[in-house]
């Protein structure tokens, strides 16, 4: 079954797509009091080996700097690379950093391997440092609870914090920061509020998989309600979590489950795989004759034969059910 192949669809809907940090226990995140925010000193760059590029002791007053996290495996960040080359031709004077860590998809020879490729193909003009000991990963991501990858932090001018987020959304940091013209306290408000937003919905997913429905189901609410309202690839994958066949979730809240699915349909009616999680909310709820059109309008808008033969499959389930 692809099924989760079709959740995974819908939900990457933005540019700044990310996916998650490997190897990186959620034991290991940071408290709030202590964690690292816009306004704050940047952490100093400890590296074991500079791959390409310049080695960078610290940060020097009156300079602008782009740290970002990347690896060899994630598809974002290797999307996000041509943007990154095209800012570093841009800001001359800005010193970009990516750095990368180990795990088990990336090595220090896929990294070197990589970064030889992609020069030759005009990108990664910038530096690479590798993080064998996952100090400046620690510092910078585990610090401030980033869990997904791309993920960039610019260093203003007085070494501060003044930007964290998708490599794809740098443009008016970095023309804010390089100008002068950067307003932190500003930065910071919308980062915070951008952080609750996250962590709420952190919560409801964290809660489903220790099968705490209770919990996640107490947090849903405000993400339908409110914080995620208008996100459809967020609803979607707050209804399927609740109705996936292939999950263990025995505590299905179906009308949670509908509410998220109505809405992510109104969003967004022409996405296959949200109108699959609504046809399955359908089904659970005893309307197989809903499901079935619901179905066969989300085959309609499929785009490829491998989705449309799985959505088939749950087609076929569902007509069998309502002889």
């Amino acid at each position: 079954m692809t099924r989760r192949l079709l959740l995974a669809a819908s939900i990457l809907l933005a540019p700044a797509s990310a996916v998650a940090l490997a190897g990186e226990p959620s034991s290991a995140a940071a408290s709030e009091s202590t964690r690292l925010t816009i306004g704050e000193p940047a952490p100093a760059l400890t590296i074991d080996k500079w791959v390409r590029g310049e080695s960078i002791p610290s940060f020097e007053k009156g300079k602008v700097y782009v740290i970002e996290f990347w690896a060899t495996w994630c598809g974002p960040c290797v999307r996000a690379m041509p943007h990154l080359t095209e800012l570093s031709k841009q800001h001359r004077d800005v010193t970009f950093v990516a750095v990368t860590k180990p795990d088990k998809r990336n090595t220090l020879e896929k990294v070197e391997e990589m970064v030889k490729a992609k020069n030759a193909d005009g990108l990664m003009h910038y530096t690479v440092a590798w993080d064998e000991s996952k100090s400046t990963t620690n510092a910078y991501m585990t610090a401030a609870n980033q869990r997904g990858i791309p993920c960039a932090f610019v260093v203003d001018k007085e070494s501060r914090i003044a930007f964290i987020g998708h490599p794809m959304e740098l443009d008016a940091a970095l023309e804010g920061v390089t100008k002068g013209t950067w307003n932190l306290a500003d930065a910071k408000a919308a980062y915070e509020a951008e952080y609750e937003k996250e962590a709420k919905r952190n919560a409801f997913f964290e809660a489903m998989d220790k099968d705490d429905t209770a919990g996640a189901y107490s947090i849903a609410d405000s993400l339908i309600s409110n914080y995620f309202k208008d996100d459809p690839g967020t609803l979607n994958a707050i209804a399927w979590t609740i109705v996936d066949p292939d999950g263990e979730v025995t505590d299905k809240n179906l009308d949670i489950a509908m509410r998220a699915a109505k809405r992510a349909v109104e969003l967004d009616p022409k996405d296959a795989g949200i109108l699959d999680t609504l046809a399955r909310v359908h089904f659970l709820k005893g309307e197989v004759a809903v499901a079935i059109r619901t179905q066969e309008e989300a085959i309609s808008h499929a785009k490829d034969a491998d989705m449309k033969a799985d959505l088939q499959e749950t087609l076929d389930e569902y007509k069998a059910a309502g002889k």
